[in-house]
């Protein structure tokens, strides 16, 4: 929806087949070979001010595949070296990631979340804990979105607010601490929807 409602184009990399329903430009890797592709062709010419990864821990999954197959184990965790597998496969996610941090484009991580119980009680991304800490300290911005019942009317909510069982939050004091509707638009001419992502730049002072 931003590049409907900011006129930025916005490349949207579809990994889980779930974008067919959304206007705008969508790009579908549906391995990480195809997905390197398409990091590499944007490295050499990108004509998009803005690229999207959907989702991360799509990404993620493969990269541990990978790693599995590449020292021939039937899971990860079962390395020799405490913790070296998810090492190597959070490196290859993270050099991805940074790959496309370096087109010095606008960059947009969606990743699924997860309800953990005990120690790291709360909502968490469904990454593992090692790549989620380094994601986190990579994002210079992260929003949790969810939705909830008013009125008998779903409302879904953008939230930048950090709390102990929420991970959020913002490096722009813009953002600190705010939360806002984003609303759904009805699909347009060719059948796409979008989200209205207005109320978010307007906590800038742009009047989109």
């Amino acid at each position: 929806g931003l590049w409907r409602t900011t006129g930025k184009k916005i490349l949207h990399i579809d990994l889980e087949s779930s974008a067919d329903e959304l206007g705008g430009f969508i790009h579908r890797a549906r391995s990480l070979v195809e997905f390197r592709a398409t990091v590499s062709s944007l490295r050499s010419k990108c004509s998009y001010e803005g690229v999207a990864i959907d989702t991360l821990d799509i990404l993620n999954a493969w990269c541990e595949e990978e790693t599995c197959m590449e020292l021939k184990q039937k899971a990860m965790g079962e390395a020799e070296g405490y913790g070296s597998d998810w090492a190597r496969a959070r490196g290859k996610v993270m050099d991805l990631v940074r790959s496309l941090q370096m087109l010095d484009k606008f960059l947009i991580l969606l990743v699924h979340t997860k309800v953990e119980k005990g120690a790291f009680a709360g909502v968490n991304i469904a990454v593992p804990q090692g790549l989620g800490i380094a994601v986190r300290g990579f994002s210079q911005v992260i929003g949790y979105l969810y939705a909830l019942e008013m009125g008998g009317e779903v409302k879904r909510v953008l939230s930048f607010t950090p709390s102990d069982n929420t991970i959020a939050g913002s490096r722009y004091p813009e953002l600190n601490n705010q939360a806002v509707y984003i609303q759904l638009q009805d699909k347009d001419k060719d059948g796409r929807g979008y989200a209205d992502w207005r109320p978010v730049f307007k906590l800038f002072g742009e009047n989109l």
